[in-house]
């Protein structure tokens, strides 16, 4: 009796210690991805800083004695669509978005492209203003304007505005515009954004921003991140955790 009973306590002690030692293991588990996703969301936080404060960044940051990695990479295109500030309630919209074209020589070639994606029916809409954030280093080359006008805009610090006088030019239902111009510099433009003010009933400001792609990596545990930035103002559009 006394060999049986030694028997079945060391069986039920065995298998005792056994799940006590995979509790412990799972919780340290847990404790570690937590403090890793901590670390990740740390760093893309880090990220939005840097962006919205147009600094360089770090590749590598400690955050609670873990490191992590950071990677920023600009977006040649925004897939999410135009943002749109001001009151009202918005049922006429304006496609705006930017392309630009290295010329090769210090050059730049820097496109606004505006289309009408009012509903069928629907009045013109009336451009107002027609803006540009340029890249740090970057200036606007004198004589460069082309397609809705071809005046030379107002620079104010690091922008470009071009005031569309009267009688203010009209996009139509369907129909597209574009302004053109020439920008100098050297290396690879980035932070440029741009803008249209129109006008016609409840029509806002409709811009589109710089994109960014982040991603930080602590541990096991990375997140992604896209982000636009407009002016001082940064806003995440999507976050992933892998």
């Amino acid at each position: 009796m006394a060999l049986i009973t030694l028997a079945l306590g060391t069986i039920l002690i065995t298998s005792t210690l056994s799940y006590m030692a995979s509790v412990i293991e799972s919780v340290d588990i847990n404790e570690e991805l937590t403090q890793e996703l901590y670390g990740a969301d740390a760093g893309i936080e880090y990220a939005m800083w840097c962006i919205k404060n147009d600094v360089s960044y770090n590749s590598t940051i400690t955050v609670g004695g873990l490191e992590v990695s950071i990677t920023i990479g600009t977006l040649v295109e925004l897939p999410y669509g135009p943002v749109i500030t001001g009151g009202g309630e918005h049922v006429d919209w304006l496609l705006v978005y930017s392309e630009v074209t290295d010329n090769g020589d210090d050059t730049f070639t820097y496109t606004i492209n505006i289309s009408n994606q009012a509903e069928e029916g629907e009045p013109s809409i009336k451009l107002d203003q027609i803006g540009v954030g340029l890249p740090d280093g970057f200036s606007y080359s004198n004589g460069s304007s082309s397609g809705v006008t071809t005046d030379n805009p107002q620079i104010d610090g690091n922008k470009a505005i071009w005031n569309l006088g009267s009688p203010k030019p009209e996009v139509a239902y369907g129909e597209s515009a574009n302004q053109t111009f020439v920008m100098e510099g050297s290396g690879i433009p980035q932070g440029y954004y741009s803008w249209v003010n129109a006008s016609r009933q409840d029509v806002g400001t409709i811009s589109t921003c710089m994109g960014y792609r982040a991603t930080a990596q602590a541990g096991r545990t990375a997140i992604e991140s896209y982000i636009v930035k407009i002016d001082n103002s940064i806003y995440p559009v999507s976050w992933k955790i892998n």
